[in-house]
């Protein structure tokens, strides 16, 4: 069993072979100055990251710092009931959650009248497909040479009868509520929170302890996946110079 320092919940086995099946593959779309693709469970998303650059149209422009541009789209086929092609309201609104979220992570106000955008496009959908995407988008933050304040880390936790789980059911039942945050790095800072049903107050404590300590474990999976992806770019350079 994995434990967090931050917090009092020690993480299950359950739990920890959960996250364990999570993948990361840093610089899937060679044409993106960031890219990263994430998967776990029944979840599949793909971000790139694009910028800084110039701002179109040019009355988007902030003097001040960088806007953050979030286009999170659904491919028709990425769950069982199918999509129609284009935004819809729901995507809308998780674009402005992430948007939101990863403006925390980034140094904005070093980049006045820029844009940095950052498209996801979800291949797979199934519980938790948020803070994974949020995950994506840090991890593609950094491939894109972007500077962060840290990584954006995250967890679900699905709360029912029998109290808070990391592992999801299948599908949600009505009587469980689903609950996704995204961290500044191992710290106590949440800069995402998603509830999706009702959450008691006696419930919320035990939620929150859980979810930390499953973001904790995905934080530092990200970190050993940064490591060994700099690491192996290092070795290529070197191979190229001899």
């Amino acid at each position: 069993m994995a434990q967090d320092p931050h917090s009092s919940y020690e993480l299950t086995d359950s739990d920890t072979r959960w996250i364990e099946q999570m993948e990361m593959k840093i610089g899937r779309i060679g044409r993106a100055d960031g890219s990263c693709q994430v998967k776990l469970g029944g979840n599949n998303v793909i971000c790139a990251v694009y910028g800084p650059r110039e701002v179109y149209p040019r009355h988007l422009q902030d003097s001040l710092k960088a806007i953050v541009q979030c286009k999170y789209n659904l491919a028709p086929f990425s769950s069982q009931e199918r999509k129609r092609p284009g935004p819809d309201r729901r995507s809308t609104e998780i674009s402005r959650i992430l948007g939101e979220a990863l403006e925390e992570v980034m140094f904005v106000q070093r980049y006045p009248k820029t844009s940095i955008d950052i498209y996801f496009e979800v291949m797979e959908a199934s519980i938790g497909i948020r803070w994974l995407s949020l995950v994506a988008a840090s991890m593609a933050l950094v491939d894109a040479g972007i500077p962060i304040k840290e990584l954006a880390s995250g967890c679900s936790v699905v709360v029912d009868g029998s109290g808070p789980s990391i592992e999801p059911p299948s599908e949600l039942s009505p009587e469980q509520t689903l609950v996704e945050v995204g961290t500044l790095g191992d710290s106590d800072k949440f800069i995402m929170f998603q509830v999706d049903g009702g959450l008691s107050q006696d419930d919320m404590s035990q939620t929150m302890d859980v979810a930390q300590a499953g973001s904790k474990m995905v934080y530092d999976m990200q970190k050993e996946m940064i490591r060994g992806h700099f690491a192996q770019l290092s070795e290529s350079d070197e191979e190229v110079g001899q």
